[in-house]
């Protein structure tokens, strides 16, 4: 999937589509969403990229180059650039031009997914609304995607960001003691990655677990092993075809890299807190995830829909060379981990 801005290129590889996405009833609509004239979701006025109370949370600037995607960064809630926004002065004629730009991943599915699953975990009945769900922050609330549970210390190390010209240092896109997540130029952002190939020269305990770089020989050897069944899936390739065209143990994406993860699933989720509202019985007492279930009053989610349990898994980067400016990717797989949440898988 491509999504063109002006001025700007943002290339989106290999997306895992997880169902389809249907209109929003207007009469079950939640009470924080607005629904246009043909009965689709709109995105509520002023509700831009912001702060969550989520501790796993993280940001990461992708430090690009050029006149306009300056100001591109990567954020592991809900998002792939949850503070875009970029400024030039046009030399011509001196004059400004000024873009804020946002994209970020979401999944639903219609209500006949629903009904299989219901037959399977009998308490989704209780889903407000019930049938088809959507899961997009900035249509259905910003408390339907977060960071990943047990990020924090694992897959980055929980280092803020700095003013002071180091490699902490991501002002460009947002101030300092913003959270980081790893980022392939900076040791002190590597968590305690366990089982990571790559271990920091500063500290041992701290890894490194970014995707590796798929050389064109790599593929060359897949393509040339089956050529009628070759297809781009980096997900597929494995450290052994790395390693044996002698790509190093530790080589970024591009010039700067970082990961993260994001899921619909988290405890504040699902559950709810002060500010977030919950799922409540929804959740089977059965969940491995929460066990004994979610406990207190009726859920609070005031729109259709139930969590699907999916965690997405990204890869940020970019390349600082003048052919390749003002472009951000983002390798993305996604992961069914309804089992973890409704002790059943579910399609």
């Amino acid at each position: 999937m491509k999504v063109e801005r002006p001025f700007f290129r943002f290339v989106l590889a290999a997306l895992a589509v997880v169902g389809g996405l249907l209109a929003v009833d207007r009469a079950a609509a939640q009470d924080s969403l607005r629904v246009g004239a043909g009965g689709e979701p709109v995105k509520p006025r002023g509700q831009g990229a912001r702060l969550a109370g989520a501790a796993d949370r993280a940001l990461a600037d992708l430090k690009s180059i050029g006149y306009f995607a300056n100001a591109t960064c990567a954020d592991n809630r809900a998002s792939g650039m949850g503070c875009g926004g970029s400024f030039n002065i046009i030399p011509a004629t001196g004059s400004s031009n000024t873009s804020f730009f946002e994209d970020e991943w979401q999944w639903g599915v219609p209500k006949t997914t629903w009904d299989s699953a219901v037959a399977r975990v009998p308490t989704l009945a209780n889903a407000i609304g019930g049938g088809w769900t959507v899961s997009n922050r900035n249509q259905t609330g910003n408390d339907d995607q977060r960071a990943s549970d047990g990020g924090l210390g694992i897959h980055h190390a929980g280092t803020t960001s700095t003013s002071d010209r180091s490699c902490r240092d991501h002002t460009n896109t947002f101030g300092a003691g913003t959270p980081l997540l790893a980022v392939s130029d900076c040791e002190e952002t590597w968590g305690t990655e366990p089982g990571a190939r790559v271990r920091a020269k500063s500290d041992p305990t701290r890894g490194w677990a970014g995707a590796r770089p798929i050389p064109l020989e790599a593929w060359l050897a897949r393509y040339t092993a089956s050529p009628a069944a070759f297809n781009f899936d980096f997900w597929r390739v494995s450290d052994a075809e790395i390693d044996a065209v002698g790509v190093p143990e530790f080589k970024a994406i591009g010039a700067l890299q970082t990961y993260g993860y994001t899921s619909d699933y988290g405890a504040e989720i699902l559950c709810g807190t002060s500010t977030v509202r919950n799922f409540a019985h929804v959740i089977p007492t059965t969940s491995p995830f929460v066990p004994g279930g979610c406990t207190g009053s009726d859920p609070t989610r005031r729109r259709p829909g139930w969590p699907l349990g999916i965690e997405v898994r990204f890869d940020a980067f970019m390349f600082q060379l003048p052919a390749l400016k003002e472009i951000s990717y983002f390798q993305l797989t996604f992961t069914n981990n309804s089992r973890q949440v409704y002790g059943v898988a579910l399609d």
